[in-house]
C-alpha cells in the first residue's frame, strides 16, 4: 500500500492529474481506499462483481470488452469522487 501512496503522491505533484486505480483484488480497493485514490474494480480475476461491491469502490465493471468511451466514462466517474 506504501507504493500506491507514494504514486498517488508523485501524480498529484503534477497539474491536472487525478490517479484512479484499476484492480480486480479486494486489497486494490484498500490500498486505494487508503491512499485516498478512486478505484474502479474489474471482475475479470477469481472475484465476482459481488465479491468486489463488498468492498466499496467507486466504480465496478465486468470486463474490458467495454467500449474505450465507456470505459473512459467509468474512469471519469470516479476520478470525481
Amino acid at each position: 500500500m506504501e507504493l500506491v501512496a507514494d504514486a498517488a503522491q508523485r501524480l498529484s505533484l503534477q497539474d491536472g492529474v487525478r490517479p484512479v486505480i484499476v484492480g480486480d483484488t479486494p486489497l486494490d480497493i484498500l490500498a486505494g481506499h487508503a491512499s485516498g485514490i478512486p478505484v474502479i474494480a474489474v471482475a475479470t480475476g477469481i472475484y465476482s462483481m459481488d465479491d468486489l461491491r463488498e468492498h466499496r469502490p467507486h466504480e465496478v465493471i465486468e470486463n474490458f470488452t467495454a467500449s474505450r468511451e465507456e470505459l473512459r466514462e467509468h474512469i471519469a466517474s470516479a476520478a470525481k469522487r
